[in-house]
């Protein structure tokens, strides 16, 4: 009987996480789910210092990512900073910080998260990055007093890292950059005539 009972348990536990799962993978928007009536736009500045990502809806701005070449804390592998970023519809979020990074990754070193304070919710797509994403490469950064490689490229701003992983700074997931070569995503969503692209030819 209580063999039974744990297998019962179990196959309960089993069928939550399949769902959990599944709901997960449903969540998450990308070119082949992304809603009707979402209209894209990334913009690329004329210096190509900038990359601005926002999603409209009827008017409404649903979420946008905006990303500038690091000045204040270089080299940084030469990353792009996310500065700003919001998302008010669940799963958006992370289809406009793909779209940020490919360009980051073709026109610079990669996206990073921003320098000086970055949200709960961002940090969980930086994780979800480091750790779920076959398709993106991290580098981990080094601090500004090269504490950790000997090569000054990496080395950058790891405060809010070392804030929030202490001695384990050096691999947590706002310690790195992050790129995506190819435009494969930015590439699928002008196929599909769901995303206008301007300063920058694609």
């Amino acid at each position: 009987m209580r063999w039974e009972n744990d297998m019962r348990l179990s196959e309960s536990l089993l069928r939550r996480i399949i769902r959990e799962a599944l709901l997960l993978h449903e969540v998450r928007i990308t070119p082949d789910n992304l809603p009707d009536g979402i209209a894209l736009r990334l913009r690329v500045s004329s210096g190509g210092n900038i990359i601005d990502v926002t999603a409209v809806s009827d008017g409404k701005n649903l979420g946008w990512v905006q990303a500038h070449r690091s000045r204040n804390f270089p080299p940084c592998h030469g990353a792009f900073e996310v500065v700003n970023s919001s998302a008010f519809r669940k799963g958006l979020g992370p289809l406009l910080y793909d779209i940020a990074m490919e360009v980051a990754s073709e026109i610079g070193g990669g996206l990073m998260s921003d320098r000086m304070t970055v949200s709960d919710a961002a940090q969980r797509v930086w994780r979800k990055y480091q750790e779920d994403r076959p398709d993106v490469t991290y580098l981990r950064l080094d601090s500004e007093e090269n504490e950790r490689t000997d090569p000054l490229e990496d080395n950058c701003n790891v405060l809010n890292a070392k804030a929030h992983a202490g001695d384990d700074w050096y691999d947590h997931p706002l310690a790195g950059v992050y790129r995506k070569p190819g435009m494969e995503t930015i590439r699928q969503l002008m196929r599909i005539k769901r995303l206008q692209v301007d300063g920058m030819d694609i």
